[in-house]
């Protein structure tokens, strides 16, 4: 399936990744910040192609957050998670259409890594991953289709080469 056009990008937190989608993708961004969000803040999200939610790692905040926005964004509209605790397929549960919701964890430091993880879950249509998939290129980064478990995939890489560092350094 094709990707769909992302024009405008909806982030939910003005953390690290929000404030680095915003500032460095060069398309049109709103920002709710979280801690100051409300039912009608989250109205400028509602002409929103895609939904940002790097905001939190709690899965009660995240869910009562779709609830929240269910009502407002577009009905089209594509979900992404991009933490990667709780689990992005316990995650899309919550969302309003499962296969309209996947992972995008930017892999830190935001800046300066190229690397981004596209984590679909078992419900998550192909047109869903392929505009996510399209939508790391078009801000410039490089994104790799991952399977959805606990951690990213640089830490699951990385984690046996520092160990075997750490064994080599003790020998």
């Amino acid at each position: 399936n094709p990707a769909l056009e992302i024009d405008r990008i909806g982030v939910v937190g003005s953390g690290k990744s929000g404030a680095w989608v915003a500032a460095n993708c060069g398309l049109s961004v709103e920002v709710v910040d979280s801690d100051e969000a409300n039912s009608t803040s989250y109205n400028v999200l509602a002409d929103c192609d895609l939904i940002l939610e790097p905001a939190t790692e709690n899965e009660c905040s995240t869910t009562t957050l779709f609830s929240k926005l269910a009502d407002i964004v577009k009905p089209d509209a594509i979900f992404a998670g991009c933490t990667l605790t709780p689990s992005i397929s316990d995650l899309a549960k919550f969302a309003p259409a499962a296969d309209r919701f996947v992972g995008i964890h930017f892999c830190p430091p935001i800046d300066q890594m190229p690397l981004v993880e596209i984590i679909p879950t078992a419900l998550t249509s192909d047109e869903t991953i392929a505009t996510a998939v399209a939508l790391a290129k078009r801000i410039g980064k490089t994104p790799l289709v991952v399977r959805n478990c606990p951690g990213s995939l640089v830490n699951r890489i990385l984690m046996p080469y520092l160990a075997e560092s750490s064994r080599l350094l003790a020998e």
